[in-house]
């Protein structure tokens, strides 16, 4: 078998985010060698070989059969491979190969969207096309590299050989090329990804940037990140076990699966469910500072100790007062809260394309009552209304659903994937953008949320 080129993978003005490099490599076809022990330790004495490398080749070995090349030895140094090429005569079986690597130029940034490859295991095994995979070492694990694999990945070409009893090639009977992935253009802009990163910081956070017109994601941002290129060839356990173990959860992809309580970026979207209501936009709710369901009873606070005064939607907005939400939930009631939030995303998938992402959620109560056995009471609606309580969603929900507002209601599917090339006769197929159709009944109502 002979491996296809992997796709490649740029951002929207084609600056690479996962390219091909080429790298030394060590191979040995085990049907070839008489004692593989012997071997490896005269092997061992020319290049570097770890517990780690040892380990994958004897778990490849019992693997593959005896005739395919098994990878010893990765990312060789130019030394090494000098070491080894004087004394190849030595090694019946072993070969040196320029093979290419991937390779992540821009490290740390935007890993949690380009995801990574990694070798093949044999859980990978269980669920893949093994005739797909023929002379393939490496699939997508995370992030855009799993989710486009058959895109990216190519499609394995084949060498019918002659050898002799030494397994030397005396002469090639036919031979069907392999055909190179499709590079991948994505819609995030890496200048404005990084300036993302960076406004984060020293900070565990997420910034998502969408075209509200279009859907497309722009910034994706998730902080603190990791280097995928240490997962390429296997990351060791003491390494993998420092990132996984780590307080600040660096492989945790906030944006997508991050978990929080929206707060007060969800009044916007009160103050439109209450118009849909019928609840005036002239209505003024009095703010002493305190809300409360029953004379004398719990106080809900609002962030202004002294209160705001009398706050009609616009100034409720425009201030963030908590008590006008306050009230205006608790005449809404959370269902249908629940019901008029989740057309714009909240509790529900946006559909994007990267596996893992969380539904987080828009309270009910019919799912308090299936998920915890318990009623649902009215100072849990109270607090809903300002964000809080059971209510949680995802920076990209909270950013796809802001885009909703900016858009006039039309809800756009949001996206990483621009558009494909073929690299073979250069011609680009775009990805058109998705809508998914309006999700404000009254229009009249979209210019005061904007104001």
């Amino acid at each position: 078998p002979k491996a296809p080129v992997r796709g490649l993978i740029f951002d929207r003005n084609g600056v690479p985010m996962a390219r091909n490099v080429p790298s030394y490599t060590l191979e040995i076809v085990p049907d070839q060698v008489s004692n593989m022990d012997e071997l490896l330790d005269e092997l061992g004495k020319l290049v570097k070989l770890t517990e780690y490398d040892l380990k994958l080749f004897h778990r490849d070995l019992k693997r593959h059969a005896r005739f395919d090349t098994i990878v010893l030895r990765s990312q060789l140094t130019d030394s090494e491979a000098a070491r080894f090429a004087v004394n190849r005569y030595r090694f019946e079986g072993v070969e040196l190969r320029a093979r290419l690597e991937r390779n992540y130029p821009l490290k740390e940034s935007a890993a949690h969207v380009v995801g990574y490859v990694g070798r093949i295991s044999s859980r990978d095994l269980e669920r893949i096309d093994k005739n797909q995979y023929r002379g393939i070492d490496f699939l997508g694990k995370t992030g855009i590299e799993a989710y486009y694999e058959e895109i990216l990945r190519g499609k394995s070409g084949f060498d019918q050989i002659e050898t002799n009893a030494h397994g030397r090639v005396v002469r090639t009977i036919s031979s069907t090329p392999s055909v190179p992935g499709k590079n991948i253009y994505l819609a995030i802009d890496s200048k404005l990804q990084l300036i993302a990163e960076q406004a984060l910081a020293g900070y565990r956070g997420s910034v998502v940037a969408i075209k509200p017109d279009t859907g497309e994601i722009l910034a994706f941002a998730s902080t603190p990140s990791f280097d995928p290129n240490a997962f390429v060839y296997g990351i060791s356990n003491t390494d993998y076990a420092a990132l996984r173990d780590s307080p600040d959860t660096p492989l945790l992809n906030r944006a997508l699966r991050g978990r929080y309580a929206p707060g007060s970026t969800i009044k916007p979207f009160m103050g439109l469910t209450g118009l849909k209501f019928k609840q005036s936009p002239a209505k003024k709710v009095f703010c002493p500072g305190f809300y409360t369901l029953t004379k004398g009873g719990h106080r809900f606070r609002c962030w202004k100790r002294h209160g705001h005064g009398a706050m009609d939607v616009h100034d409720a907005i425009v201030q963030s007062c908590d008590v006008y939400f306050y009230d205006l939930a608790h005449h809404l009631g959370i269902d249908a809260m629940h019901d008029s939030l989740k057309p714009f995303g909240f509790g529900v998938k946006t559909g994007i394309d990267l596996a893992g992402e969380s539904a987080a959620l828009m309270p009910s109560k019919k799912w308090k009552r299936e998920a915890r056995d318990q009623s649902w009471y009215p100072g849990e609606t109270v607090i809903a209304g300002i964000g809080q309580g059971y209510v949680l969603s995802t920076p990209l929900q909270l950013a796809s659903a802001t885009a909703v507002l900016a858009n006039d209601g039309l809800r756009m599917k949001p996206h990483l994937l621009l558009a494909q090339e073929d690299p073979l006769s250069a011609e680009k197929t775009l990805n058109p953008p998705v809508a998914l159709g309006n999700v404000i009944e009254n229009q009249q109502d979209i210019p005061l949320i904007h104001q």
